[in-house]
């Protein structure tokens, strides 16, 4: 796999006019062309489209969260709710296409030095099983018992690590499509559930190649 050859998606908000500036800054350093997904935006949320994306379920809450941990139900934020169907409208990108894989940025994500050189290097490697791959440092999150050049290590239940950046196979897309509408869950935790209810092969990526910017102080926090 090498990063020329991927379709490249940043889920973005409109009104963070300075992290779309300082992250296309990076992405052309890197030469990648991205695709800004933009849509919906949460202050234009209808309920129609609200209504056929999102559930306000305890019940489903409780399953649900339990893929990653209990805790107390909480109806979503319209942020919130935008952000995750932004997401799922890139899986829809994807599975419409004629290709194998999606890299997906949020846009608060943060590029680490010479990216696009060690992507290619280090996903020369990619394992022929992958379904996901998380490639960020969110929340301090890292593989114990790293081996000296190694890249991908499997991960069990909870999954994820955060949605700044990640790459998700068409095939996955496709799988996750057909029951993550309607969604419970933030677009991370909702993943959760949605790795492990269908058993996909989850790997993390490291070192990692891309930081948070709301977590080191690049960036306020927009959900917040």
């Amino acid at each position: 796999m090498r990063l020329a050859e991927l379709p490249v998606y940043v889920i973005h908000g409109e009104h963070l006019a300075e992290r779309r500036a300082r992250l296309e800054r990076e992405l052309e350093a890197n030469g990648i062309d991205a695709e800004w997904v933009t849509d919906p935006a949460a202050a234009t949320l209808t309920p129609e489209l609200t209504r056929r994306y999102y559930r306000e379920s305890r019940w489903l809450w409780r399953r649900r969260t339990a893929a990653t941990m209990r805790i107390p139900f909480r109806p979503l934020a319209p942020r919130e709710i935008a952000v995750t169907i932004s997401h799922i409208d890139t899986y829809r990108r994807l599975a419409e296409s004629d290709r194998d894989w999606a890299l997906i940025f949020e846009d608060d994500a943060v590029l680490e030095m010479r990216f696009a050189e060690r992507f290619d290097e280090y996903f020369a490697e990619l394992p022929a099983d992958a379904d996901f791959v998380f490639i960020g440092s969110c929340c301090g999150l890292r593989i114990d018992g790293v081996e000296p050049g190694r890249r991908f290590y499997r991960k069990g239940c909870p999954a994820t690590k955060c949605s700044d950046s990640y790459l998700v196979s068409r095939n996955a897309a496709r799988t996750v499509l057909r029951t993550i509408v309607p969604f419970v869950l933030t677009i991370d935790w909702e993943l959760n559930y949605q790795l492990d209810r269908h058993d996909l092969v989850v790997y993390w990526l490291e070192p990692p190649l891309v930081s948070q910017g709301s977590e080191t102080g690049v960036h306020t926090s927009s959900l917040r």
